[in-house]
């Protein structure tokens, strides 16, 4: 395949990225990666804890309530992680257009929001599930609230990283401190998701005030022509963003309306420290290098899909060395979370790395659509993967439960890295030439 063409070493890799962009990426991607190593020490103390103290069955409670506030996590994101996060790092240096830009997002997603807040209180007293952990999902709603308030796509757009590794460095202290205090019982695990809120709007309010006094970026009412050309630019990354979440987001809920608490649990440990090797180090590496690539695709086409090329080359290499060493040691992982070696956890774990192996071989690749605008083909590849993911998902969970829902997320990454692979080498060619 196209990745593993023409090996390229570092000082080569330096010389395409001349100028600022080897320093920018560079700094970025420090900055994300030294909060991510602290990220992954916090929850290597406050996952075990929280296993250990309240039990794998109350675990996987508070983790089905965060899987289906995802689904509100995306609402309120809307596309906006992508269709402004672009247009902040295009218009970086027109302080006035990104205060612009920031002001109509924000305030689209305080309404997004505060829709969604009401859906849940509507749920919570209608549906016998939800209505039988009520706190529990109202409290799991502050967390969407501090999404809503901390603009992570405003920070990346502007490449100042450094704020976002000090605002999660500081949430990450605060929810680890507030958990050891309050969570002492199995009782007190409606705490986990207050615990999560308070750091997260905590941080939110915190990443406004340094957008005014540090940053400059300051709110002022947008027009309604502005809000709407918002939602019209976001329309296609949104529809492509539910179909992402319908098929990553709400599996742990998903699940739940198959299972026992307590497999939930177990399903929740494996799938919890798969995504630790999903994010860290190349979902960070993405987020330092994406603004790079928007901004450099509008002046050097050539020089930008080169670049992402090259990412995604080394990106591939360092999965095929990472996942075997996983694979290997799944049971010592899953001990470290649970301190005990839980074969319905062990088991999980190995299947799903092998869907973030695939997801790593196409973490770059696939952001070709986003970074060129193609939004529409973006959307639809996600769209159709969304349809077929969720009937692999039911399909194979209801026959095969903990060890079906990870096969389907293997078939559903197989079936995305094979189509982008393919769209996307036409348009490699193109702009390269």
């Amino acid at each position: 395949m196209a990745f593993f063409k023409k090996p390229v070493n570092f000082e080569t890799l330096k010389k395409r990225l001349k100028g600022g962009n080897f320093r920018q990426i560079t700094e970025n991607f420090l900055s994300l990666s030294t909060v991510q190593v602290l990220g992954y020490i916090f929850p290597l103390i406050i996952l075990p804890y929280l296993v250990r103290t309240i039990g794998a069955e109350k675990f996987g409670l508070t983790e089905t309530a965060v899987s289906f506030l995802g689904v509100f996590m995306m609402l309120t994101n809307y596309g906006f992680p992508y269709s402004a996060s672009r247009q902040i790092s295009i218009a970086r240096n027109d302080k006035d257009k990104v205060s612009e830009i920031f002001s109509a997002v924000l305030l689209l997603r305080i309404i997004l929001c505060f829709i969604g807040f009401l859906v849940v209180v509507v749920l919570t007293q209608t549906v016998s599930k939800f209505n039988q952990e009520q706190i529990l999902y109202i409290w799991s709603f502050g967390a969407v609230i501090g999404d809503v308030l901390f603009p992570i796509w405003l920070f990346q757009g502007l490449e100042q990283m450094k704020y976002i590794s000090l605002l999660n460095l500081t949430a990450r202290t605060v929810i680890l401190i507030l958990t050891i205090s309050l969570v002492r019982t199995p009782q007190d695990y409606i705490y986990v998701p207050l615990v999560n809120a308070i750091g997260q709007i905590c941080i939110g309010l915190t990443s406004i005030v340094i957008l005014h006094y540090k940053l400059h970026v300051r709110f002022k009412i947008p027009t309604k022509q502005n809000l709407r050309y918002q939602l019209q630019e976001g329309w296609n990354t949104f529809v492509s963003g539910i179909a992402i979440n319908l098929y990553t987001q709400p599996r742990v809920f998903i699940f739940s309306l198959f299972a026992s608490e307590q497999l939930v649990g177990y399903y929740s440990i494996a799938q919890k420290a798969a995504g630790i090797f999903q994010v860290f180090p190349l979902a960070t590496l993405l987020n330092a290098t994406l603004p790079r690539l928007n901004h450099l695709y509008s002046t050097n086409k050539k020089r930008s899909i080169e670049l992402l090329r090259m990412m995604q080359r080394y990106s591939s290499y360092y999965t095929l060395i990472a996942s075997p060493l996983c694979f290997i040691f799944a049971p010592e992982i899953i001990r470290v979370i649970s301190h005990e070696f839980i074969s319905e956890s062990i088991i999980t774990l190995r299947i799903l790395l092998v869907s973030v192996t695939i997801v790593n071989m196409n973490i770059f690749r696939v952001h070709y659509f986003i970074i060129s605008g193609n939004f529409s083909l973006f959307s639809k590849l996600h769209t159709i993967a969304s349809f077929l993911g969720l009937v692999l998902m039911l399909i194979l969970t209801s026959l095969l439960l903990h060890i079906g829902i990870a096969i389907s997320a293997v078939l559903l990454e197989l079936g995305i890295f094979i189509t982008t692979y393919y769209l996307t080498r036409t348009y490699f060619i193109q702009e390269t030439e």
